[in-house]
Parts: structure tokens; C-alpha cells; sequence
């Protein structure tokens, strides 16, 4: 309900008593609403932690990789799920070489960090046997 106020009237404090219990509750909402904000790194996570359990102990040395999904997945939004408008026409070399990408990093995110390290050491072990 406005209020009006004419010359001389003195304002009002803006000091407004609420009681307790509704002040727990209003407090109890914003505290749910700022807890439920996730950035787009830790739903990744999450993600990955939920197919790969054993990602939650890996954290620190998954973000790269996390990062790199991110930078993969935002390639393809951008380009691919917007509505065609002429100007974002994708190279066949690079969208394959972008769907390389995302399938590179998909699979070291869902098998865990130290079986990727287990991959590329015997890649590693395979191509040094050949040329040495």
C-alpha cells in the first residue's frame, strides 16, 4: 500500500521488525538459492564423477581434462546446435577434428586419469620399440 507523505511529515525508519521464524525461513531460501548455483566446470564434474566414481579423488588432476571438455563441448554448441543462419558453416576437417576431440576426452574422462596414463604409456612403449 503506498504511502504518501506531505511537507513536515517526518519518514519513517526503514527498519522493518520481521519476525524470527519468517526470518529463517527467507534466510533458508537464499542460502538454498546461492548453494544451487553450479558453474558449468563443477556440473561437469559431477557428470563425470557420476559415470566414473573413482574421478572424485582425481579432481585436481582431471581438470584439464574438464577443461578441455568444456572448451570441445562449447565448439559444438556454438557452431553446431545454433540455428543456422549462413554464417556458421563448419569445415568438415575441422568438425572431424573436433569430434576427434570430444571422443578423446569423453573417453579419458570416463575411464579415470591413471587408465589413460596406462594407454599412453604403452603407446608410448610401442612407438619407441619401433624406432629404437
Amino acid at each position: 500500500m503506498p504511502v504518501s507523505f506531505s511537507e513536515g511529515t517526518e519518514i519513517p525508519s526503514a527498519h522493518i521488525p520481521v519476525p524470527y521464524p519468517l526470518f529463517q525461513k527467507i534466510a533458508a531460501l537464499l542460502r538454498e538459492h546461492v548453494e544451487s548455483r553450479e558453474t558449468t566446470e563443477d556440473t561437469a564434474f559431477r557428470l563425470f564423477e557420476g559415470i566414473a566414481p573413482e574421478n572424485q579423488k582425481l579432481r585436481d588432476t582431471l581438470r584439464p581434462i574438464i577443461h578441455q571438455w568444456l572448451r570441445v563441448t562449447k565448439w559444438f554448441v556454438k557452431k553446431v546446435h545454433v540455428p543456422h543462419d549462413g554464417n556458421n558453416d563448419v569445415d568438415i576437417t575441422e568438425f572431424l577434428s573436433h569430434f576427434e576431440l570430444f571422443e578423446f576426452t569423453l573417453g579419458s574422462l570416463v575411464r579415470g586419469f591413471f587408465k589413460t596414463v596406462e594407454g599412453l604409456d604403452e603407446i608410448l612403449e610401442d612407438a619407441n620399440s619401433r624406432t629404437g
